[in-house]
């Protein structure tokens, strides 16, 4: 257990009351800042950095994230004919609990089976929300249920095309996320009873997650929707500020979620062939957010970016490249790795690929190139890795698997052997429903 966690458990001890334990090292969406990027994952040493597989098995399918809280991992999945919010052991992957969130969630148009969004960690609960609307707050320890809201009837929040695909934030004592669909809205509901605080703006929903902020010196939530960017106030929603866009592809203001740059910027990823970069000022307290540049990358892929430094890092169509914010450039792109997903360790990117390679390289301004390779699945990875101090935590459509980040003498490109036989099975029956 970590220091602060301590510290958390003594303060409630010494009788003053209970209070929220602090954000785990990555128990949201893309990490505690939904920046993609952990500080300090790096081992410690001079040797050449690797990959080592930990342990790896069977998951049923699910575009779901995983978030870390300690030794333990939350992700959600589909197991037959339901879909379910899953804890796992980080330190050797055993199941814990699982957690019934209804019928599975049948792929379409191109989609596959299962849930999409990726449940939060904090103070001790989980909070998940299933493809057809049902948000559920769980005790984390157990997994048993504190509080259900069903989105569709008790807001008439009906699911988006694709289903529920944005992700829960965790702000303060309020739980934050879009909900509906053609006509939605960003929602908080109380963390303790699960009741509807308040609701604001109006927009299309498709797969966004809102982060939070302190911009122009005040802590705000900051959400991209089908038209416009803004920043709302946690405490009971206020619109601090908001920005129309000409965005609203499906690659874009549908499926994105903000990205903070510092000094009060904030790179969207609104349309189908271009970003924003956004800047908010504030005279007294007046909020005022303008464009300050439109570059054109990033955009036309449903792999969110990364904040690496003083770049960005991500993909313009299946392309790997680095935008530098402050003026707009594409400084380098690059057809390797492959198409995938990825987040930022210290100075490294680390790529899974679509195909289920794992691939690192350090962050620079002039190209990729790959330092550690790792084959870790053999079927489709679509979802970003989560990282706890050095470790990787991966999921395929099919399997879930820690890797570690390590230092050796060499580095080398592995290939990681199939499935014990005894676990194959299983895993294709999970694929096959």
């Amino acid at each position: 257990m970590s220091f602060r966690r301590v510290l958390s458990v003594l303060v409630c001890l010494a009788g003053l009351g209970p209070v929220f334990a602090s954000e785990p090292e990555w128990g949201s969406f893309r990490g505690p800042r939904g920046d993609g990027r952990s500080l300090e994952g790096l081992p410690p040493g001079d040797g050449a950095l690797d990959f080592e597989l930990v342990w790896r098995r069977p998951l049923g399918s699910g575009y779901s994230g995983v978030t870390v809280d300690g030794d333990q991992l939350v992700t959600a999945a589909r197991d037959g004919a339901e879909d379910f919010v899953l804890a796992f052991a980080a330190s050797e992957g055993s199941e814990r609990w699982r957690f019934a969130l209804g019928p599975t969630y049948a792929g379409h148009d191109g989609s596959h089976d299962g849930p999409i969004a990726t449940p939060a960690v904090a103070g001790g609960q989980v909070f998940a929300v299933s493809t057809q609307g049902r948000l559920v707050a769980l005790d984390a320890a157990t997994g048993s249920l504190l509080w259900s809201r069903d989105l569709p009837a008790d807001h008439q929040a009906p699911a988006p095309f694709y289903g529920y695909g944005g992700s829960p934030r965790v702000v303060g004592d309020v739980v934050v996320l879009w909900i509906g669909a053609d006509t939605g809205h960003v929602a908080a509901f109380d963390r303790a009873t699960g009741a509807l605080r308040w609701q604001q703006l109006e927009e299309p929903v498709g797969a966004q997650t809102p982060v939070v902020a302190t911009l122009a010196g005040r802590e705000q939530i900051v959400v991209i929707g089908g038209t416009s960017v803004a920043g709302l106030a946690p405490k009971d929603g206020t619109i601090l500020w908001r920005l129309v866009h000409k965005g609203g592809s499906a690659m874009g203001a549908v499926s994105s979620s903000p990205l903070l740059l510092g000094d009060d910027r904030i790179l969207f990823k609104h349309g189908a062939d271009s970003s924003l970069v956004v800047r908010v000022t504030r005279e007294g307290e007046t909020f005022t957010a303008a464009i300050e540049r439109e570059p054109r990358a990033l955009a036309r892929s449903y792999s969110p970016p990364a904040l690496a430094g003083d770049l960005v890092v991500g993909y313009t169509g299946r392309f790997l490249g680095a935008l530098e914010p402050a003026t707009g450039n594409l400084l380098w792109r690059s057809r390797e790795p492959g198409d995938g997903f990825l987040v930022v360790v210290g100075d490294q990117m680390v790529v899974l690929t679509k195909e289920g390679s794992l691939h690192l390289g350090p962050v620079n301004r002039t190209a990729w190139s790959e330092t550690a390779r790792l084959e870790v699945f053999e079927d489709l990875a679509w979802t970003p890795p989560a990282v706890a101090g050095s470790s990787l935590f991966l999921r395929s459509l099919g399997t879930i698997a820690r890797v570690d980040l390590v230092r050796r003498a060499t580095a080398a490109v592995k290939v990681v052997p199939p499935l014990p036989t005894v676990l194959a099975p299983l895993a294709e029956q999970l694929a096959a429903g």
